[in-house]
């Protein structure tokens, strides 16, 4: 486009320094407008990042070129302005990855309080307790002299730092079962695009990832709970699509009744996991998100009979109403 527009204008070609650069305050600036453009404007690109933002949805006026951040909550007079620059999945990840993305795209390292503190989206059991959770501090590892000390169960205190070799050993097998369960939610984390991860996911593969998952990492760590929202959603979309199709290539009614609902199950055990974290651990849009852009929206077009032919099963008709009655409640 800076190259079309220049050569209209009759002048020079830009430098390679100058692509560059254009490139970059694209990347560092930009909000994401669908798969393949962004937007670049001036007030909304000024707040910092924070993995906990106040702000950050940014929205359209109906008919009208003006675009505006929405607020997370109650925000006052002079009170900073966090926005998040990463996508909903981004910010459901880990501390470590969260860092190790923003850090790979903004060249910065995140010092935010959900980046410091105990990374509860990160748990594993405690080798030495049967009752605790060891959990990792980046802060608690930044602040001590000893090596690998950012780990500390909840119940017993136990942390690399007590050099019980045997202890250690535990827990470095809990990491390789942790890097095996990110390589199989990866594929579905490095997709953007709803409609290519729901031709990604049929019910037989994501049954299997899932009980995969659940062999890996406990099922209030971060991955399986990207695994629960990234694929639940895939199915959705893969049976509202009407992409399960026999070899004659026409829709195959079961396996298409397989995606819609084992996607509702998967995002309904994903909420119930949200709805029971303490405050201000994850942003509250991640679970706005699902229940109305999702489930809701998905519950509509099956009642109001666009997914033609398929049939909820009661039990998950009963757990979707209600949901709809709370969110109903609740406005």
């Amino acid at each position: 486009q800076v190259r079309t527009h220049r050569e209209a204008d009759a002048g020079p070609r830009p430098s390679s320094s100058e692509l560059a650069n254009a490139m970059q305050v694209m990347s560092f600036n930009g909000w994401q407008n669908g798969p393949t453009s962004a937007l670049l404007m001036y007030l909304c690109s000024l707040p910092n990042h924070s993995c906990l933002p106040n702000a950050g949805s940014l929205r359209q006026e109906l008919d009208s070129d003006y675009w505006y951040l929405q607020v997370e909550e109650d925000i006052s007079a002079n009170e900073t302005l966090w926005i998040s620059y990463m996508d909903l999945a981004g910010l459901l990840m880990p501390t470590k990855d969260r860092r190790k993305r923003l850090f790979s795209g903004k060249r910065f390292w995140c010092r935010c309080p959900r980046c410091t503190d105990d990374d509860v989206l990160r748990p594993f059991d405690c080798p030495k307790c049967a009752e605790g959770t060891v959990l990792h501090s980046v802060s608690r590892e930044q602040t001590s002299d000893e090596s690998d000390c950012g780990w500390k169960c909840s119940a017993c205190s136990f942390g690399f730092q007590d050099a019980q070799k045997d202890s250690i050993k535990e827990m470095e097998n809990s990491f390789q079962h942790e890097e095996l369960a990110f390589k199989v939610i990866s594929p579905a984390v490095n997709v953007a695009d709803e409609a290519v991860r729901g031709k990604m996911y049929n019910p037989k593969k994501a049954a299997e990832g899932f009980r995969v998952m659940q062999k890996l990492v406990r099922f209030d760590h971060a991955y399986t709970q990207l695994f629960l929202n990234l694929v639940g959603k895939a199915l959705i979309a893969r049976g509202i699509s009407g992409w399960d199709v026999n070899e004659a290539g026409e829709l195959d009614p079961k396996a298409r009744d397989d995606s819609m609902s084992f996607g509702f199950d998967l995002l309904l055990m994903h909420v119930d996991w949200l709805k029971q974290l303490p405050a201000k651990t994850v942003p509250k849009r991640i679970l706005s998100e699902v229940v109305s852009d999702w489930l809701i929206e998905a519950f509509r077009r099956v009642e109001a009979g666009e997914v033609k032919g398929y049939e909820m099963p009661d039990p998950l008709k009963q757990a979707l109403q209600a949901l709809k009655d709370e969110i109903s409640t609740a406005s």
